[in-house]
């Protein structure tokens, strides 16, 4: 990835995180690993006052990828997080995705590919596919995963 900072990115991508020391490095890499988009994107973390490390692991992301921005979220509540976040974004577009998830290296011109198909839309997405690592994380995404576990929320199955 190009360590330049740019402009105007065409996208914004602003994540509110709050100690994922787990997961905030594959997150991130999965989002600098996009592919097919066609301009810059700059990735916004909002961070609540993590103190589990997490921190730490984006100071030195953002050392090696210019578009990685973290931003301090003193009130630790996920709305200030994203208000943040949009007042900080520069693109022409804002997604809004979770630090507890990879996504595929097409995510991003997936979502632009659907914006451009359909102008009538404010606001796209694509189904969550939810996987576990561990027994009872693979117990959880079968049941976040099925009828039972979410009802009506069609974009969980």
């Amino acid at each position: 990835m190009n360590n330049q900072v740019f402009e105007t990115p065409l996208i914004s991508v602003i994540i509110p995180c709050k100690n994922e020391i787990t997961h905030i490095e594959k997150c991130i890499l999965s989002l600098i690993n996009q592919i097919n988009i066609p301009g810059e994107i700059e990735i916004l973390v909002i961070d609540g006052n993590s103190t589990d490390g997490t921190k730490k692991i984006l100071e030195s992301l953002s050392e090696n990828y210019k578009n990685l921005k973290v931003v301090n979220n003193p009130k630790q509540i996920t709305p200030v997080a994203l208000n943040l976040g949009i007042k900080a974004s520069r693109g022409k577009y804002i997604c809004i995705l979770g630090a507890h998830a990879e996504y595929s290296d097409e995510f991003i011109s997936s979502s632009l590919n659907l914006m451009n198909d359909h102008p009538e839309a404010s606001c796209v997405g694509g189904p969550i596919v939810s996987k576990g690592k561990t027994a009872f994380g693979k117990s959880t995404a079968i049941a976040m995963s099925s009828f039972i576990g979410v009802g009506n929320a069609k974009h969980r199955f």
